[in-house]
C-alpha cells in the first residue's frame, strides 16, 4: 500500500478530520510537526489518548500544540531515565572489568581464553570470548583474521591495539551493555557474587540476588536501547520480565508493588514501573536522589498538561496510578531516610 505525501498544512487538517486533534494556530502547529513529526505526535499517542479503543479519535480538547508540549516533556523525562541507566551501566562495567583484571589477568592471552570461565556450554562461552576478541583486536575470529570494516571504536582502544594488548578496563568501555552482560554470564559464580554484592540488592540468598540482577539488567538494557533511539515510552517493550517473588523480597510494602496488581494488571512486570523499580535497587543513593526531583517535576508538568487525567498519564507512560506517591515511598528524601 502506497500512502500519499501530505504537506504540513494537509497534516494539520488530517489531524483534525481523522483524529479529532485541533490546532490553536496553523503556524505553531506546523512548527511542532516539523520538530517532532506527525507520526510521533499522532501515532505515538493515539492509543494512549483515544476516546474509544481503536477509534483513532482522540479525546476532546487535544491540540497539536498540546501534544507537542507533552512530547517535549516526555523527551526530557526520557533523558533523565537514560542518564540514570547509564550511571548503573558504568558502575556495572567498572565492577566487571575489576573482577576480571584482579582475578584472571590483564593480558589478552590470560582473560580472552575459555579456561578461566565457568559452565559446560563451551559453544556459548567461545561465542562470547570470540566476540570480545573481535572488539579487542579488530579482527574477525575464524575468518583468517579478516578485519572488521564497519566498527566504531574509541581512540583509547585503537591506542592499546597498537601497543599489542587491550586490558579489560579499556575493552569494557567499547562493549554494549548486552555484550558486557554476556561476559558477566560466563563468569564463575564467586565473581558474579562479588559484583552483585556491590549493588543495593536486599536479598540474602546470593543465587536469587544474581538472578534478579541479571533479569533487571536485561530489562534495563532493552529500555536503554529504546530511549536512546528516541522511542515513545509507551512503545518500548521489554521481553524480559521481573519476577514477583523477587519484587516482594525487595519491596515488602504492598503500596509499592502487590502480587494482585502484578498478576492482574502486569504492573511492575516489564513496564516503565518495572524499569523504575530496577533502577531504584541498582542505583547509588546520590544518583537516585538527584533523579527523583527531576523526574517528579517532569511528571507534575505532564499531569498539568493532561489536566490530571490519571488514565491518560497511565497510558502515555505505561505506569500505575499514583506514580508520584509510589516514587516517594521508593525514594525517601535524605533527611527522612531513617524515619
Amino acid at each position: 500500500m502506497v500512502h500519499d505525501f501530505k504537506t504540513f498544512n494537509q497534516l494539520v487538517e488530517k489531524a483534525r478530520q481523522d483524529h479529532n486533534i485541533q490546532s490553536n494556530d496553523s503556524l505553531t502547529s506546523i512548527a511542532f510537526l516539523k520538530e517532532h513529526s506527525y507520526y510521533t505526535l499522532v501515532n505515538g499517542y493515539q492509543r494512549a489518548l483515544e476516546s474509544k479503543e481503536k477509534s483513532e479519535f482522540f479525546k476532546d480538547g487535544f491540540t497539536i500544540e498540546q501534544l507537542g508540549f507533552i512530547q517535549i516533556n516526555e523527551t526530557l523525562l526520557s533523558s533523565n531515565l537514560l542518564w540514570l541507566i547509564i550511571s548503573v551501566e558504568k558502575h556495572f562495567k567498572t565492577l566487571l572489568q575489576n573482577q576480571i583484571s584482579e582475578k584472571i589477568g590483564i593480558g589478552q592471552n590470560d582473560y580472552l581464553i575459555a579456561k578461566p570461565y565457568s559452565g559446560n556450554n563451551f559453544a556459548e562461552k567461545n561465542k562470547v570470548i570470540n566476540k570480545l576478541k573481535t572488539v579487542a583486536t579488530g579482527l574477525y575470529r575464524g575468518r583468517e583474521g579478516q578485519p572488521v570494516y564497519t566498527e566504531h571504536v574509541s581512540n583509547s582502544l585503537l591506542k592499546y591495539r597498537k601497543e599489542g594488548n587491550v586490558p579489560p578496563w579499556i575493552l569494557v568501555n567499547d562493549l554494549t551493555l548486552g555484550e558486557a552482560m554476556r561476559w558477566f554470564n560466563i563468569l564463575p559464580s564467586e565473581f558474579k557474587k562479588s559484583i552483585v554484592s556491590e549493588f543495593n540488592i536486599n536479598i540474602s540468598d546470593y543465587e536469587i540476588a544474581i538472578e534478579f540482577f541479571s533479569m533487571a539488567m536485561d530489562l534495563i538494557r532493552q529500555y536503554r536501547n529504546g530511549l536512546a533511539h528516541g522511542d515513545i515510552i509507551n512503545k518500548i517493550r521489554s521481553t524480559t520480565e521481573l519476577h514477583i517473588d523477587h519484587l516482594e523480597m525487595l519491596f515488602p510494602n504492598t503500596s509499592i508493588i502487590s502480587r494482585p496488581e502484578y498478576t492482574n494488571n502486569n504492573i511492575g512486570r516489564s513496564d516503565l514501573y518495572a524499569l523504575l523499580l530496577s533502577l531504584v535497587v541498582l542505583s547509588s543513593k546520590t544518583h537516585i536522589w538527584l533523579f527523583k526531583n527531576d523526574f517528579l517535576n517532569r511528571l507534575e508538568t505532564m499531569e498539568n498538561l493532561l489536566k490530571s487525567d490519571s488514565s491518560s498519564i497511565r497510558r502515555i507512560l505505561n505506569v500505575p496510578d499514583n506514580l508520584a506517591f509510589r516514587i516517594n515511598l521508593l525514594i525517601p528524601d535524605p533527611e527522612n531516610q531513617y524515619d
